[in-house]
């Protein structure tokens, strides 16, 4: 709902990216802008003077460069600089690994909003550095990693030995985005089950995702840590 949206998106460990995968309605997310600027979801003709909009059949570097521009500007009223892009796998892939550098380094006063249609369209590098949130019809759809299915459903002892064995086959395999692909289906899994129910989980997983991508820490002692809080679904 947006109210339970409304509550992750407003609490301390809120991050600066997030992606939107699915079929998320416009009136949706206009509502929450409101709620940004305003403190309402009512739409109205209020002008959303620290929202940018970005909606076009191909998104380019010059795109980029307008939202990195637009994140720069003075805040008006809004709680944060909001930069929305729709349909963003329309973005070229030099826009893409553009893009990349905002994420890494977001800043402390803005988010960035992709909405994705299809998420095989955007680069893993790109799509590691996202918070992703997925409507319903697409987390009911998505083909999860069988390690967080596993993940999900075991117990503390378990689970120890599932995050030994993720980091084992990122190893292996060199595969520098497994950990945040587990990451991703692991939030699905939670979300699927019940925002409400899960809420404290999925927080603690915003704020693991939005740590993991901003500062040099240890992946398996951060996923450890949270796992002893988070221990049953």
């Amino acid at each position: 709902t947006l109210e339970t949206f409304q509550k992750i998106m407003t609490s301390e460990n809120v991050p600066g990216a997030l992606m939107l995968v699915g079929n998320f309605p416009r009136e949706w997310l206009f509502k929450l802008l409101n709620f940004w600027h305003f403190g309402g979801f009512s739409l109205g003709e209020r002008i959303l003077s620290d929202a940018l909009i970005l909606e076009k059949t191909k998104l380019g570097v010059d795109d980029v460069r307008e939202v990195k521009s637009f994140f720069n500007n003075t805040l008006s009223i809004a709680q944060k600089k909001i930069a929305v892009i729709f349909q963003a796998e329309k973005l070229t892939a030099e826009a893409q690994n553009a893009l990349l550098k905002i994420a890494e380094e977001p800043h402390p006063q803005a988010l960035l909003i992709l909405v994705v249609s299809n998420l095989d369209l955007m680069l893993p590098t790109l799509r590691s550095r996202f918070l992703k949130l997925f409507h319903q019809e697409n987390i009911l759809a998505k083909e999860k990693l069988p390690i967080a299915v596993d993940f999900f459903r075991s117990n503390l002892v378990k689970r120890e030995a599932l995050i030994k064995e993720l980091f084992l086959k990122a190893d292996d395999e060199e595969d520098k985005n497994l950990v945040f692909r587990f990451l991703e289906d692991l939030t699905a899994l939670y979300v699927e089950a019940g925002v409400e129910k899960n809420y404290k989980a999925l927080e603690g997983l915003f704020e693991l995702n939005s740590k993991l991508n901003r500062f040099n820490v240890n992946k398996k002692l951060s996923l450890k840590a949270w796992s002893q809080f988070h221990s049953g679904y």
